[in-house]
């Protein structure tokens, strides 16, 4: 992983985004289908989730984060956040990133994080950087 993180800093290096977009995935880490396997009594293989940053203009990979258990988008979006290294950037994301804490982290970061508030009774999300 230290050598793909290296790949992908050298490769984005020269580079300064103004937009990007973050979003997460669940990748099988077994070929062989779920009904297949209750069929013949294996035990089920887990997934991996991945979540991802990139650049929308150059469609370059800015930062990743790969977890062998299924977790919140939003814990694989902090560890992102926390290691940017770029400024004045607009980052969009789904209503999965509509947390308090990663609009506190981008805005300590210097770049700003756009999620679409998450269905509720409110009519206003809680929280001053969700406001924003």
């Amino acid at each position: 992983m230290s050598f793909l993180r290296d790949l992908l800093e050298k490769s984005v290096a020269e580079r300064s985004p103004s937009l990007m977009a973050i979003d997460a995935t669940g990748i099988d880490s077994w070929q062989g289908s779920r009904h297949y396997e209750r069929r013949i009594g294996e035990a089920h293989m887990p997934y991996a989730k991945a979540n991802i940053i990139v650049d929308t203009d150059n469609k370059l990979i800015y930062g990743h984060v790969l977890r062998m258990k299924p977790r919140h988008d939003v814990i694989g979006a902090e560890s992102i956040f926390k290691n940017m290294k770029y400024k004045h950037v607009l980052v969009l994301g789904d209503k999965g990133y509509d947390s308090e804490l990663l609009h506190k982290i981008a805005e300590q970061g210097g770049f700003l994080l756009y999620a679409p508030p998450r269905n509720s009774s409110r009519k206003s999300p809680r929280g001053k950087h969700r406001k924003r």
